[in-house]
């Protein structure tokens, strides 16, 4: 049975350069480089405002697969004022999925015939349609700039806290409109000098990355049976609905995909006005 599980934390370092060392039980795992993955993916990115910087693993009884892992917490380097600084992760997200990509096979009883759903998963014995839950692709980035201490304004703070769930208006590093979605920012209120004694603020900003789907670029999401591809704008909802139906070959009632809605439901912003480039 795999188990991860925490050890014991130690605070190393206070003050301006904070830092902070967890220890981990990880055990069931199999080699060192899978039960490392599993301990990278089973701790934040961040914690307490630290951002993780190491990951090691010590085997502690490699034929039963058991390790102590290490993982340290820390400050990076300041950047110059004006200069950004990127970090991103493609770590996967669950979601529940109610349509199939394909079906790949099926199978019944002798003499019977397994019902097509047209990829409609999940379908109990009253025919409601309750998907499955799946690993997605979840990127997300993080751009960590040094900004005049007073930029850091009243009213710039609730302009971050107004559009914080929103996506981009316009195309924003590259990506499309509402291809990106404003996770909300840290700012702890570190400040350093700069060359010219200006005093300096960290802040640090987090985004959510979903590429648009969309029926111009050859790109549409196909739904079996529908008459053609729909469009989905990267943060849009994607919402189907399910009608009953007779399969007259396999002499039973089923739910088969029926109209379908590529809907908005976060509000747009314009996150030029971030401060941070476009």
């Amino acid at each position: 049975m795999s188990e991860l599980t925490l050890d014991r934390e130690e605070s190393i370092t206070l003050g301006r350069n904070p830092g902070l060392i967890q220890y981990w039980n990880v055990i069931g795992y199999g080699d060192r480089a899978t039960a490392k993955a599993a301990l990278i993916l089973g701790t934040p990115d961040v914690l307490d405002g630290l951002l993780r910087n190491s990951a090691t693993m010590e085997a502690i009884d490699v034929d039963d697969g058991t390790y102590m892992g290490t993982i340290g917490y820390g400050l990076l380097p300041m950047p110059e004022l004006g200069e950004v600084r990127f970090s991103a992760s493609t770590k996967g997200g669950q979601e529940t999925v109610t349509q199939a990509i394909e079906t790949y096979d099926s199978v019944a009883l002798p003499g019977f015939t397994a019902p097509d759903t047209l990829g409609a998963i999940g379908l109990d014995a009253d025919g409601n349609v309750s998907g499955v839950s799946v690993t997605v692709p979840k990127a997300t980035f993080s751009l960590e700039v040094h900004l005049d201490f007073d930029a850091i304004t009243d009213k710039y703070w609730a302009f971050l806290e107004s559009i914080t769930g929103a996506v981009n208006a316009k195309k924003f590093k590259g990506r499309k409109p509402h291809d990106v979605e404003f996770l909300g920012a840290d700012f702890d209120g570190t400040t350093r000098m700069g060359t010219d004694d200006q005093p300096l603020a960290r802040i640090r900003f987090d985004f959510l990355a979903e590429p648009s789907r969309l029926v111009s670029d050859n790109n549409g999401i196909t739904i079996p049976g529908m008459s053609r591809d729909i469009s989905k704008r990267g943060h849009d909802y994607l919402e189907i609905r399910y009608g009953e139906f007779v399969d007259d070959a396999a002499k039973a009632k089923v739910r088969r995909p029926i109209a379908a809605w590529s809907r908005q439901v976060k509000p747009e912003a314009n996150f030029a006005k971030l401060g941070i480039g476009t």
